[in-house]
């Protein structure tokens, strides 16, 4: 069965990419309008590809089932915040690459483009089943997982780390992807507006824990 379908690199698509994008992020804004009004146990794929004026066929081409619907925006963002991360100069300590993609995170989303536009149409309704219901999110979308594993790759590139590295690399990626996570969880459950704020809050936190030669 074919994984979930997410963005992975809009600037590099194709057209016929692209349209495949946009039909995913539609059958995943279906789905997650269904999931805010039905709850996520009372949904099922027949009624996804109904909402979504689709074929039951079709749907298990972009998604295996209702959970990877709620897991597409976690992975999605999270993709994007290491691919950011990746990026960042050099000589600029992984602490001060995390704030500024803090600042960054909402303005790199093109809402002038239909993929940017329903990317972000998808991240409010995620975020407001996860206000209302934030154990069956995290249950069902794996985004905390889902963050630490992409934290990996771009933790080991900017640290240094090699072949041996695992566990100094599983801890550190475990560490920031659960400070990540339990700062959103919190103010999307608390309704709070200042996310990025928050962010830095807790990452300045993290920061009086570590030398500053080594993070």
């Amino acid at each position: 069965m074919a994984p979930m379908a997410v963005v992975t690199s809009p600037e590099n698509q194709g057209a016929w990419e692209q349209r495949r994008v946009l039909v995913a992020l539609r059958i995943e804004l279906a789905g997650l309008q269904l999931i805010a009004e039905r709850g996520f146990d009372d949904v099922t794929v027949e009624q996804i590809a109904t909402e979504a004026d689709i074929s039951v066929r079709t749907f298990f081409r972009y998604f295996r089932n209702a959970g990877d619907i709620l897991a597409a925006v976690p992975t999605r963002e999270a993709r994007r915040m290491c691919r950011a991360l990746a990026t960042r100069p050099a000589g600029e300590s992984l602490f001060d690459g995390f704030h500024a993609w803090f600042h960054e995170m909402d303005a790199s989303r093109d809402v002038t483009t239909p993929t940017g536009l329903l990317e972000q149409q998808a991240v409010e309704r995620w975020s407001a089943i996860l206000h209302d219901a934030p154990e069956v999110v995290e249950a069902e979308s794996g985004a905390l997982p889902v963050l630490t594993a992409e934290l990996d790759e771009v933790i080991r590139a900017r640290l240094g780390f090699g072949a041996d590295d695992d566990d100094k690399v599983g801890v550190l990626s475990s560490a920031f992807a659960a400070v990540i996570w339990y700062v959103f969880k919190r103010t999307q459950g608390a309704g709070d507006p200042d996310l990025v704020g928050r962010l830095d809050e807790a990452f300045d936190l993290l920061g009086h824990l570590h030398t500053p030669d080594t993070v």
